[in-house]
């Protein structure tokens, strides 16, 4: 599902317009980020958690190569699915 549709979707399931849908998706994106960058983990029951994962710099060997690349530590949003939505889906 492309942005546009989830915007459409959304919009005629909450009857609003799609623009102060689009509006209220990008506030939710935004505060998402925030609140990770800063270090709290966001959490809808019954649906995922986001929170920060930071990943430690490494080295590797790439395939098929004697060559060893570098990479840097890095920052970045880890999305744990809910029970309650796993389950939803088995169903």
């Amino acid at each position: 599902m492309k942005k546009a549709d989830l915007i459409k979707t959304i919009a005629v399931k909450a009857e609003t317009k799609q623009t102060v849908t689009e509006a209220v998706l990008k506030a939710f994106a935004e505060v998402v980020v925030d609140a990770v960058k800063a270090g709290d983990k966001v959490q809808l029951p019954g649906f995922a958690t986001f929170s920060k994962k930071e990943i430690a710099a490494r080295d590797y060997k790439k395939p098929g190569t004697t060559e060893t690349v570098h990479k840097e530590a890095s920052v970045s949003i880890k999305f744990k699915v809910a029970e309650k939505a796993k389950e939803t889906l088995n169903a």
